[in-house]
């Protein structure tokens, strides 16, 4: 847990999930994506998917696994307002048919309800989207790393 975190240690689960209080800004690059196989035009939005793979600066500051050091994307939970401020319907009907991959770009995005989870051998991490903190710009940015599973 570093010293300079905003959120608090509620509990650790024994699945080995630890559950923190707190609000906090993550920035980084957000990607957007269809969260299912089973995507296909028509399906509801609700199968479109946020994660945010947060900067340096921010990753110093989040509560981590110290022994499971793959790289963190933090699944967001909540996020139906943002994925609409940012793509547009039609986009997400593509999404939606596998016509497009993901949209990606860049943003801080205000949080609580984090938390950190292990899962088949990995570290994994999620969020719910509060509010977005500084204006998310569109960009085709790299989203190479080793993110454990359900991450290719």
């Amino acid at each position: 847990m570093p010293v300079s975190s905003t959120v608090r240690l509620e509990r650790v689960e024994y699945d080995a999930h630890a559950y923190f209080s707190g609000k906090l800004v993550i920035e980084g690059t957000w990607v957007i994506d269809c969260n299912s196989l089973a995507c296909e035009p028509g399906e509801n939005e609700e199968r479109l998917h946020v994660s945010l793979i947060p900067n340096s600066a921010t990753i110093a500051r989040l509560p981590r696994w110290k022994l499971h050091n793959n790289d963190i994307r933090i699944d967001l939970i909540d996020a139906d307002r943002f994925i609409r401020s940012v793509t547009t319907i039609d986009e997400r009907k593509r999404l939606l048919a596998g016509r497009l991959r993901d949209i990606r770009g860049h943003a801080a995005l205000l949080v609580d309800r984090y938390e950190a989870g292990l899962d088949c051998d990995s570290a994994n991490y999620s969020a719910r989207f509060v509010a977005v903190a500084e204006v998310a710009k569109r960009a085709n940015l790299p989203t190479d790393g080793n993110y454990g599973c359900g991450y290719a």
